[in-house]
């Protein structure tokens, strides 16, 4: 299924993320589709019931625009991806959230880092499933392995994958002489 899903815990509504990038191509869908119906409405409706009925679509096409833009294709898959989580995670709640670093380059998490820390402070609580060293060092935040037979709370410096990127940007060619 594509989109996002709604959930509710405990009274709190939480969102989980894109689905898929199919959330992008139902945007654009229902932009389309919002135009082709204010067209309809133009060249069908008169009067004060056009006024209302081209009223409503705009208004929707508007909102739809300010808050994920004109073209989410315009911009780089990160990129949006971070406007997704400005615009979706704007409210106390659990949110859960797997692999986000998965479309984000270095930079764009060091950003993700500053939402979830400003809506930490908002009253939002994050579990986060991920391998980025860059996310796992969320201030205060608690790691837990699930390599082994029992779950693990883990100091970050201790996480395999710290160690691995420490060791590879200490020395790269130490790795890459192997390929």
């Amino acid at each position: 299924e594509d989109g996002i899903r709604d959930y509710k815990v405990t009274g709190v509504q939480t969102c989980a993320l894109p689905i898929s990038i199919g959330f992008t191509r139902a945007l654009q869908a229902n932009m389309q589709g919002l135009t082709e119906l204010e067209a309809e409405f133009e060249q069908t409706l008169t009067g004060y019931g056009r006024t209302l009925a081209m009223g409503s679509v705009r208004g929707q096409k508007n909102q739809l625009a300010e808050r994920y833009g004109e073209n989410p294709d315009a911009r780089s898959h990160g990129e949006w991806f971070i406007n997704l989580i400005q615009e979706r995670i704007h409210r106390p709640g659990l949110y859960l959230l797997d692999e986000p670093e998965t479309p984000l380059s270095p930079i764009h998490q060091l950003t993700v880092l500053s939402v979830l820390k400003e809506r930490v402070s908002q009253g939002a609580q994050f579990i986060i499933a991920t391998h980025s060293p860059i996310l796992m060092a969320f201030p205060d935040a608690d790691i837990y392995s699930l390599d082994g037979i029992t779950i693990e709370k883990v100091a970050w410096q201790d996480v395999e994958h710290v160690a691995i990127t420490r060791a590879f940007l200490a020395d790269p060619e130490a790795y890459l002489q192997h390929l």
